[in-house]
C-alpha cells in the first residue's frame, strides 16, 4: 500500500516537473497555429493526469488510514466516549448533557475479561428541568469493528 502511494506520488511529482518545462519554453510564433494548438493540448492532458494522479493517490492515502483506524486498539479516549454515548441515551434531556473531560474520569481497564470500566459524572436536567449532577459507572467491551456492547450501567 505504501508502495502505491509513493509511486503515485512520483508520477505526480513527473507530470508536475513536465507541466512547469513546458510553461518555461518560449512562446510558439503567432504564425504557427498548429504548433500552438498541440502545444495548449498537450498542457492540458497534462494537467488533467496531474490532477487525476493527485485524485487517486489521495483516495488511496484516505482508504489506507481509514484501514489502520479500523484495526487499532481502542484506548482509555475511545471508551469513555462510548460511555458517553451510552449515558446520553438513559437521560431524560439529553441535549443538556454536559459531561467532564476524560482526564476527569476514572478509566480502567480488565485485561482478561477485555472490559472497560469508566466512572464518572455528568450535569443534565430531570424531568423538572432542574440542573442534576448524575454520578455514574459503565462497563462496556469493544467488540471490533467500531462496535461496542454495554455490560452494565449505574447512575
Amino acid at each position: 500500500m505504501v508502495a502505491s502511494i509513493v509511486l503515485t506520488l512520483l508520477i505526480a511529482l513527473g507530470a508536475f516537473v513536465i507541466i512547469r518545462r513546458a510553461k518555461s519554453k518560449k512562446t510558439i510564433p503567432v504564425d504557427s497555429p498548429i504548433k500552438a494548438k498541440s502545444h495548449k493540448a498537450l498542457k492540458y492532458i497534462l494537467t488533467t493526469i496531474a490532477i487525476l494522479t493527485f485524485g487517486i493517490g489521495f483516495i488511496a492515502l484516505m482508504a489506507h488510514s481509514e484501514d489502520v483506524a479500523k484495526t487499532r486498539e481502542p484506548n482509555k479516549i475511545d471508551a469513555y466516549f462510548m460511555a458517553e454515548q451510552f449515558i446520553t441515551k438513559q437521560l431524560k434531556a439529553p441535549s443538556t448533557a454536559k459531561f467532564p473531560y476524560s482526564s476527569d474520569a476514572e478509566i480502567s481497564y480488565d485485561e482478561t475479561t477485555k472490559d472497560w470500566t469508566i466512572k464518572s459524572y455528568v450535569d443534565a436536567q430531570n424531568s423538572f428541568g432542574a440542573m442534576i449532577r448524575n454520578n455514574y459507572t459503565v462497563k462496556i467491551k469493544y467488540l471490533g469493528d467500531e462496535k461496542w456492547n454495554l455490560i452494565d450501567i449505574e447512575m
